[in-house]
Parts: C-alpha cells; sequence; structure tokens
C-alpha cells in the first residue's frame, strides 16, 4: 500500500533534519560548535551559518558582523553577510532561493532546499570522473566503483539498488581500516532485514552517518528515493571526510616531520652553539679570572702610589710650611734691612747734606783764597766759583752729586796748589832781586 503523500513529506522532511544537522556538526566541530536547538532556530541569527559557510569554503569572511546580534534589522544583516559571502566565493545567485529574512523568519522548508542545494554543489559535485553527470548519476557512479567486487551488491539505481543495505554493508567495510565486519560471513548469515538494521548501526557507529531511514520501508521498496539518495550521499561525505582527514594527516606528518627535521638541525645547531658558549664561558672566565688578578694588582700598585701620594703630598705639605716660614723669615729680614736702608739712606742723605754744605762752603772759601792769593797780581781776574749755590747739587742723584763734588773739590785743590807753587816762585824772585839791590 502507498504511503500518505503528506506523511511521505514529512518523513522527507525529518530525513533531511536530521541529515543535514548531522552534515553541518562535522563542520562546526572545528570550531568546538554544534547545532544546539534546531537547524532553523540556530541558523536564524546568523552567527552560525557564517561559522558553517566559512568552513565550507574554507575562506574567512572579511566583513565586520554582530555577534551578539539581538534585533531583527541586526539578524537580518548577519545573515545577509553570510549570502553575500556565498555569492563572492563562487556560488551564483540563481543557486540561492532564500533570502536573509527567510532565515531570520525561520522558514524551514526554504532552509532544508538551501542546505539541500549547498550539499549537492560542494559535497557530492565533487565526485571523481562524474564531471559531465548530474549529482544523482555521479553519487551512483562513485557508488559502484567503492563496492566493486562485493558479492551481492547491483547497484542499478537509487530506487532498488540499496534495498538490500549490501550496498550500504560493503562501504562499511570499504572504509573502516579495522575490518570491524566480515561481509562474506554477514551475507551468508544474515536476513536481508538484518543486514540493513546492520548497515544502519555500523555505519552511524563507525562512519557517524546518522540513521535516516525505516529498515522495514527500504526493503519493502516504500522508502523515498530521496531520502536514500541523501542517505548514500553522507557515506560519500562520511568518504571524503575520511579522505581529507588523511590527507590532513599526511599533510601534519609531513609538516610533522620537516618540523622534526628542522628541529633536529636547529638542535644540532643550538647543540653548536651551547658548546661554543660553553668554550666562551671557559674562555671568559679565564679572561676574568685574569682581569680580577689584574685588578687585585692594579688595585695595591694604586693603594701603593696612593699612600706613597700621602706621604708625599705630607712631606710637601711640610716643606710649604717649612717655605712658609723662610719666607716669612726672610720678608722679615727684608722689611728689617729695608727698615735699615731707609734709616741709613736717611743718615747718608743727612750727612750728605752736612758734607755737601760743608764741601759748597770749603771750595768757596777755596776760591775766596784764591782770589785773596792773586789780588796783588796785575793780571788776576776773579773766577766764577764752580758752585755758586748748593741747590745746583742737591737735585742731582746721590751718584752724580759725590761725583760732582769731588771733581769741583780736585780741580779747585789743583788750582791751589798751581797757585801756591807760583806764588812760592814770586817769593823767591821777589827775594833775589832785594839782594841784588843792596
Amino acid at each position: 500500500m502507498a504511503a500518505d503523500p503528506s506523511v511521505k513529506e514529512k518523513a522527507w522532511v525529518e530525513v533531511q533534519k536530521k541529515a543535514f544537522t548531522h552534515w553541518v556538526n562535522t563542520f562546526l566541530e572545528k570550531r568546538a560548535m554544534k547545532i544546539q536547538k534546531s537547524l532553523v532556530e540556530d541558523f536564524s541569527d546568523g552567527i552560525t551559518i557564517i561559522n558553517f559557510l566559512e568552513l565550507l569554503r574554507n575562506k574567512k569572511l572579511d566583513k565586520k558582523y554582530n555577534p551578539n546580534p539581538k534585533m531583527r534589522p541586526i539578524l537580518i544583516e548577519n545573515t545577509h553577510l553570510a549570502l553575500q559571502f556565498l555569492k563572492d566565493h563562487g556560488l551564483e545567485p540563481k543557486y540561492i532561493t532564500i533570502s536573509a529574512e527567510d532565515f531570520v523568519d525561520k522558514k524551514e522548508t526554504l532552509l532544508l532546499g538551501f542546505l539541500w542545494m549547498l550539499f549537492r554543489k560542494f559535497r557530492i559535485a565533487k565526485i571523481a570522473g562524474a564531471e559531465d553527470k548530474s549529482e544523482e548519476e555521479g553519487l551512483l557512479i562513485w557508488c559502484r566503483k567503492v563496492t566493486e567486487g562485493y558479492e551481492g551488491v547491483n547497484i542499478k539505481n537509487f530506487k532498488e539498488g540499496f534495498n538490500d543495505g549490501l550496498a550500504w554493508l560493503a562501504m562499511v567495510d570499504k572504509f573502516t581500516e579495522s575490518k570491524v565486519i566480515k561481509y562474506n560471513d554477514m551475507l551468508e548469515e544474515n536476513s536481508t532485514l538484518e543486514n540493513i538494521e546492520q548497515a544502519f548501526q555500523l555505519a552511524e557507529k563507525h562512519l557517524g552517518v546518522p540513521h535516516l531511514i525505516d529498515a522495514k520501508d527500504l526493503m519493502e521498496g516504500h522508502a523515498d528515493e530521496r531520502s536514500v539518495i541523501l542517505y548514500t550521499s553522507l557515506f560519500f561525505h562520511a568518504f571524503m571526510t575520511q579522505e581529507e582527514k588523511l590527507k590532513e594527516k599526511r599533510q601534519l606528518e609531513s609538516e610533522f616531520s620537516s618540523k622534526k627535521q628542522k628541529m633536529s638541525e636547529e638542535m644540532q645547531a643550538l647543540q653548536a652553539q651551547i658548546e661554543a658558549v660553553k668554550k666562551e664561558k671557559l674562555e671568559l672566565e679565564k679572561s676574568l679570572e685574569d682581569l680580577k688578578r689584574l685588578n687585585m694588582e692594579m688595585k695595591e700598585k694604586y693603594e701603593k702610589e696612593l699612600h706613597e701620594k700621602d706621604d708625599l703630598m705630607e712631606k710637601l705639605e711640610r716643606e710649604k710650611e717649612d717655605l712658609e716660614n723662610q719666607i716669612r723669615e726672610w720678608k722679615a729680614k727684608f722689611n728689617k734691612l729695608k727698615e735699615n736702608a731707609d734709616e741709613r739712606s736717611q743718615l747718608e742723605n743727612r750727612a750728605l747734606d752736612v758734607l755737601r754744605k760743608n764741601l759748597v762752603e770749603h771750595l768757596n772759601d777755596i776760591n775766596t783764597w784764591k782770589d785773596y792769593l792773586e789780588q796783588d797780581r796785575k793780571s788776576h781776574v776773579p773766577e766764577t766759583p764752580v758752585i755758586r749755590d748748593e741747590k745746583e747739587v742737591k737735585d742731582r742723584a746721590f751718584e752724580d752729586q759725590v761725583t760732582f763734588l769731588k771733581g769741583a773739590l780736585d780741580s779747585e785743590n789743583k788750582k791751589l796748589e798751581v797757585l801756591l807753587k807760583q806764588r812760592e816762585i814770586d817769593r823767591t824772585a821777589g827775594g833775589a832781586k832785594k839782594s841784588s839791590k843792596k
């Protein structure tokens, strides 16, 4: 009996919600996030959809959004940025049949259609070798390829090719490295319903593919083909996730190996640097000891020189004191000598005044006597005194006064001597004359 279309649609909605929640969470878990309430609830603020799309496209939204939106316009703006991000990174606008307002208004049908479009476009469409096929055809080709060689598997289409569950069992066996199932044994021992239920359980346990379809409906051919396609596509998603993780693991191993090699080289270089530092340390310690020894020697030398300098300073201070005492003594002696010289000079000046006065008087007396002695001579002409006044001599320097007075005295003495001799001659001649007259 055919299922009620409304019931079938409701079942399809539940299948989509469960499938897409699982699919979205496989991305969000990379940021320690997950769908908390439901797809329509969590996507309504724009935050979860932005994170999901960034992970899906492996790119970052380059525009700022509100991380804690409350008001409707902000919710719409966040979601609009998410949709624009999709358009900017390879999704043609014609594929986007939902608006930002639809997200905020929690329109479930439009949201599920949007996620189904993304799943087909960015997951199923990646099947290698099916570029010229539809997503469903490509998925079928992939299923046949991965189950090739497994007994009992005959995938003609999605309507009938999976009704016995063997194709999914084969995929579980293919994608689990530890070979957790024995496919051939199960094929022989289990009924069709048991195989289907085993496929659902093992797929969820080992591949993370959620149970979406009723086993009995599938076996009887009543399952919605869309649900079969979506469920099967989750195997491809699991496979791709596994491949991506393996690729990421290999990349990490390669990076680790490269970093390990680099670290080893750096460790060797570091070890060489450590050895060089140790050697340098030993040299520095030796240099330090030499410097300490040199410092000690210089300190001792400095202290010795300082002591000698202090001794020298003391000696110089004593010599300075002695010199100052000598200078004071010399000054005292000089002052005494000067005082004595001044007194003597005064005495000499007084004596010179007396001598000068006496010599001037004496010279005048000599001059008078000369005039007296010659006054009876007819040819006598009185001489002008050599010094007419004492002032003519007094204003001269001491040496000049002595020289001048000495010269004048000698001159007058010579003249007087000549005069006396002449008088003697004249007396002798007069006596002779008187004798002849007698």
